[in-house]
């Protein structure tokens, strides 16, 4: 018996596909206008193994995006994904934490930047219980 469904369209629709480049490109342009308000200054960077583990673990993250696209399927992402985001959480959460003890005007970057590592783990762990049942 062969089952025979409806043929796969080939037409892109180009609102849909220019709209999730936005989205895709909407985090860049907000790092971009942050960094422009607030005045990126790379030589302020503190040294030390909290900023090293943060750069390292963030370019974990995207290494294991490139994985996910190339060879990995979403439920063996996830499984990284929750491994590598511990040691970025923890080490981003210290670095965070240090840039605020050094100047008063980043405090607030860092209380926002907490409350939204917590929710993104939150989300992140709604998504990944619905997604084994």
């Amino acid at each position: 018996m062969l089952l025979l469904g409806s043929e796969r369209s080939s037409k892109c629709y180009p609102l849909a596909a220019n709209f999730i480049i936005a989205l895709t490109l909407l985090p860049l342009l907000v790092l971009l206008i942050l960094w422009v308000t607030l005045g990126f200054n790379l030589f302020g960077l503190p040294l030390g193994l909290s900023p090293l583990g943060f750069h390292i673990s963030h370019g974990a993250v995207f290494a294991l995006m490139f994985f996910y696209w190339k060879y990995l399927d979403m439920f063996q992402t996830i499984r990284y994904l929750a491994l590598v985001s511990i040691p970025l959480f923890l080490f981003g959460h210290r670095l965070l934490a240090t840039l605020a003890a050094r100047s008063s005007s980043l405090l607030w970057v860092h209380a926002c930047a907490s409350i939204l590592f917590v929710l993104a783990g939150i989300i992140i762990a709604y998504l990944y219980t619905n997604a084994i049942r």
